[in-house]
């Protein structure tokens, strides 16, 4: 059954219709109480093809906390099609079929789509054009100088993002990862545990770089290689992380006595508690390009020794 209208008035001085409903007692806590309609309908051959209502409703919760919010609902269509929602509420939020579309942080649902602060960070899907590329799925920043021209900016995450097994993979939300980039390293993190640094290709042109200078002291680079140390070892159990397999390697703070070029990082003094993420981003590093001119170095040193040698032997062959 429609709403019953109590009075329909239209005001000349400033074209307003108003229909109302009255009630006579205050609605309970836990009510959504509408007001009369203004409906604007259009048919064809008789048959309603689209219709937009407009109506107050009044809104109170478990808590008896009242929301006025203004609601347009859009329908029509054959076969109906099903209704859409927008309401208006007073505190400038607006909701779309009962998602919350823009809001104050904290609302349920959390996902916000627009915020009306100048540093909230949304999800949006509205449409979007720049530079003649269309977007209409995105995480953005609204910034300041950005809300106005729409730019994508930097975004922040509480949590972390979800890992899981590409983009088709189940989501695994019991851990969630993160980058940080520190010193011109970029470290991993799997949920609050630092699991070590992202080894990334170096670019290696001539044109990226100055100052250039070949190194020539060949036997001093044999000097240091030769004092090397191969070792076997198993890395701790550190945060999420098991203890390793057995490693074939170095140790760092060998290499950092003997050829300190070919390490990076502060390095973690005994009895430093290497659980700590602050003390685990002191630890060594090897430098593996370092490495590899060093052994360059050795072994062209290596090759003249044998040069020598064979010059020397010819010389007494003769």
């Amino acid at each position: 059954m429609a709403n019953r209208i109590d009075s329909i008035e239209l005001t000349q001085a400033n074209g307003t219709w108003i229909s109302l409903i009255n009630s006579a007692s205050v609605p309970g806590n836990s009510t959504s109480t509408l007001g009369g309609q203004i409906r604007s309908q259009f048919n064809i051959a008789g048959a309603e093809a689209a219709s937009a209502l407009f109506e107050a409703l009044y809104f109170k919760d478990a808590a008896g906390a009242i929301t006025r919010r203004g609601r347009i609902t859009v329908k029509g269509g054959t076969p109906p099609a099903d209704a859409d929602v927008v309401e208006i509420g007073q505190n400038g939020q607006i909701f779309c079929n009962g998602a919350v579309f823009k809001g104050q942080t904290g609302i349920s649902p959390s996902l916000q789509l627009f915020g009306n602060t100048n540093a909230g960070v949304f999800v949006n899907s509205y449409p979007y054009n720049k530079a003649g590329e269309p977007y209409t799925r995105r995480i953005m920043r609204i910034g300041a100088s950005s809300s106005a021209s729409q730019d994508i900016a930097s975004i922040s995450v509480a949590g972390g993002y979800t890992c899981r097994a590409g983009t088709g993979g189940v989501d695994n939300h019991d851990n969630a990862f993160n980058f940080n980039w520190l010193n011109s390293t970029l470290i991993a993190y799997i949920d609050s545990s630092n699991v070590g640094t992202i080894q990334m290709q170096s670019t290696c042109d001539a044109e990226l770089k100055k100052n250039k200078v070949y190194v020539t002291d060949k036997m001093a680079a044999l000097t240091e290689v030769l004092q090397w140390k191969p070792a076997t070892f198993k890395y701790k159990a550190r945060g999420i992380l098991p203890e390793s397999e057995t490693k074939l390697s170095f140790i760092a703070n060998d290499l950092a006595e003997t050829s300190p070029e070919t390490v990076k990082g502060e390095g973690i003094s005994p009895g430093e508690d290497i659980h700590d993420n602050a003390v685990f981003a002191k630890s060594y590093i090897l430098d593996k390009d370092a490495m590899i001119a060093k052994l360059t170095l050795a072994l062209q040193a290596t090759n003249q020794k044998l040069d020598k040698l064979q010059a020397e032997v010819q010389a007494l062959k003769a």
